[in-house]
C-alpha cells in the first residue's frame, strides 16, 4: 500500500483536507466553507462554534480519505490554520468557543496596555487581532467563560487535540498570541502580566514537525486509520506555505492567497516598526513579514456577487486578450488606504475612477483592478522589505493560488524587475508544507521542490504610470476610515 499523510488546512473562508503521498503527490482534496458567526453584542467580534468546525473536520477527513482510494495507508496526520484564532477548552475537555483571526472583541481595552514594552519584547505593533487581546476582551465582557476554561490554543493545535487529546501551542502560532517571547522560545510571564493573561491557562509549547502523539483509537476506528497513526504538530498557514514553497535562508517569498504576506527568511529574531518577525516552521529560522490588505478574498467576493456565472478561466482569458498588465489597463483603480504592517491596522478602501465613466468600463474591469491592486500592494511590501533588510537574491519565490492569475505575478515581476520562481508546489503550498513536516517527523526531509516555471519581467511603462497614479491616490485617501 502507498504511504500517505492526511493534511488539514483550516481557514476562516473555507477549510480543506487532503491526502498526500509520501512521495509528494496530492491524491485527493475535500473542501467546504467555514461557518463563522458575528457577535451582535460587540463591534467587530466574530466567532465560530467548535462543534460545527469539528463536524466539518470529520466530514472533510472522510471525503478526502475516500477520494484517495483503498490502496493508501495514512501514517501521519497534520494541520495548518489561520493565525491569531483561538479555541477555548474547558476542564472536561469540551471545546467552549472559538474566536476567528479577525475577531476584535478586545479592541476597546487595548489602550490600557503598554504597547511600547510589548513591541520591545515581541516586535508586534498594536492590533486587536492578537490572541491575548481576544482573551482580554473575554475577561472583561464574559469572565464566566474564562472561569470555565482549562486552556486555549491555536486552531491547528486544537485539531491536534481533537485527534490525540494532547493540548500544545506551536511556536509560530504562539508568536501571534502577544505573550510569546521569541528570544527565549517560551511563554513570557512579563507579557502575560502586561496583557492580563493567566499563564496557567497556556498549554506547553511545541515545535512544528514534532510528534504530538498517537491518534486516539476511537478516531482511528471512526476514520479507518491504522492503529498507531501519528499526529504531527503543524503550524500557521503562512509558515506552512513558506515551507511548501521551499523558501531558504535569504529568500524573499510571496504567499498570495486570502492575504498577501511577503516574507524574507532571516537567521535571527530582529525588530522593525510596522512588521512582524516570527519563527518559521524550520528550526532556528525567522521570517520578516510585511503584509497589506491586498486580498484574494476580495476577488472571490466580487466575483461571487457581480460575476457569478463567469468562470475564473474566462476572466483570465479576458485579461490576456487585453494585454494585462502591460497594456489594456482598466479605467478604474481598486485601492485600500491602510492595512496590516504596511500602514496600520485599519482596513478601508474601494474603487476610484474618473467621471463620466469610461465607455470601456465593464464588470470585468473591477475584477482586473482588484487583481492589479494585489500585485501593486505586494510590490509596496517588497519595497519595504528592501528598505529594512534588502532583497539579497535576484529573484523572488511565489506560492499560493494567487499566482494562477495572469495579472498578479506578472505585475510584481514587471514593477520589481525580478523574476518570480514558482515551484511545482506553488498552488497548494500550505498542504505541501504540512506534508514536509510529516516527512521531517519520519526522518526523511528530502530536498526542496523542483522549479515549475518563472514569471519573467517585461517592459511596462503603462503599468508603471498606473502604479504611480494608484500610489498617489492611495496616499491622498489615507484619512478616510469606514
Amino acid at each position: 500500500m502507498e504511504e500517505a499523510y492526511l493534511i488539514f488546512d483550516i481557514g476562516t473562508g473555507n477549510s480543506r483536507a487532503a491526502v498526500v503521498s509520501a512521495g509528494g503527490t496530492i491524491l485527493s482534496v475535500a473542501k467546504e466553507n467555514s461557518i463563522v458567526h458575528l457577535d451582535r453584542q460587540v463591534k467587530g467580534a466574530s466567532y465560530f462554534l467548535p462543534r460545527e468546525w469539528e463536524a466539518a473536520i470529520w466530514r472533510l477527513a472522510r471525503k478526502a480519505l475516500a477520494g484517495a482510494g483503498s490502496g493508501v495507508r495514512v501514517t501521519s496526520v497534520c494541520a495548518s490554520s489561520l493565525r491569531e484564532a483561538v479555541v477555548l477548552v474547558d476542564r472536561q475537555g469540551e471545546s467552549i468557543i472559538g474566536y476567528t483571526n479577525s475577531d476584535r472583541r478586545g479592541e476597546a481595552f487595548m489602550h490600557e496596555l503598554d504597547w511600547e514594552r510589548i513591541w520591545e519584547l515581541t516586535d508586534l505593533s498594536p492590533s486587536p487581532i492578537f490572541s491575548a487581546i481576544k482573551i482580554l476582551g473575554t475577561a472583561r465582557r464574559e469572565p464566566e467563560v474564562l472561569e470555565r476554561t482549562a486552556f486555549y490554543t491555536s486552531v491547528s493545535d486544537w485539531v491536534g487535540y481533537l485527534f490525540t487529546g494532547v493540548g500544545v501551542w506551536e511556536r509560530a502560532q504562539a508568536m501571534q498570541s502577544a505573550v510569546y517571547d521569541p528570544m527565549t522560545g517560551s511563554w513570557s510571564e512579563e507579557l502575560c502580566g502586561l496583557t492580563g493573561i493567566d499563564s496557567t491557562q497556556l498549554p506547553p509549547l511545541a515545535d512544528a514537525g514534532s510528534v504530538l502523539g498517537p491518534v486516539r483509537p476511537a478516531v482511528c476506528q471512526e476514520l479507518g486509520l491504522a492503529p498507531g497513526t501519528r499526529f504531527i504538530v503543524g503550524t500557521a498557514d503562512t509558515q506552512a506555505a513558506l515551507t511548501g514553497a521551499g523558501g531558504e535562508l535569504g529568500d524573499t517569498v510571496i504567499v498570495s492567497g486570502t492575504t498577501s504576506p511577503c516574507l524574507k527568511v532571516i537567521p535571527a529574531f530582529r525588530k522593525y516598526p510596522l512588521t512582524w518577525v516570527s519563527p518559521t516552521a524550520e528550526r532556528d529560522r525567522f521570517m520578516l513579514e510585511v503584509n497589506t490588505t491586498s486580498s484574494g478574498i476580495n476577488l472571490q467576493r466580487y466575483k461571487d456577487a457581480m460575476l457569478p456565472e463567469v468562470s475564473y478561466a474566462h476572466l483570465d482569458q479576458d485579461a490576456i486578450a487585453l494585454g494585462l498588465p502591460e497594456e489594456g489597463l482598466p479605467p478604474c483603480f481598486a485601492m485600500f488606504q491602510r492595512g496590516m504592517h504596511l500602514d496600520r491596522d485599519c482596513l478601508t478602501g474601494g474603487f476610484l475612477m474618473r467621471v463620466p465613466f469610461s465607455p470601456e468600463l465593464r464588470q470585468e474591469s473591477f475584477f482586473h483592478a482588484l487583481s492589479l491592486n494585489i500585485g501593486m500592494g505586494i510590490t509596496l511590501c517588497l519595497q519595504r522589505i528592501d528598505q529594512l533588510e534588502g532583497l539579497e537574491k535576484d529573484y523572488l519565490v511565489g506560492g499560493g493560488g494567487g499566482f494562477t492569475s495572469p495579472i498578479i505575478g506578472q505585475t510584481v515581476a514587471d514593477l520589481t524587475g525580478r523574476p518570480i520562481r514558482l515551484p511545482v508546489t506553488f498552488r497548494e503550498a500550505t498542504v505541501y508544507g504540512c506534508a514536509a513536516l510529516c516527512r521531517r517527523a519520519a526522518g526523511a526531509e528530502g530536498t526542496g521542490p523542483a522549479l515549475l516555471r518563472e514569471i519573467l519581467p517585461k517592459p511596462a511603462p503603462a503599468l508603471e504610470d498606473y502604479f504611480a497614479q494608484w500610489q498617489h491616490c492611495r496616499q491622498k485617501l489615507q484619512e478616510i476610515e469606514l
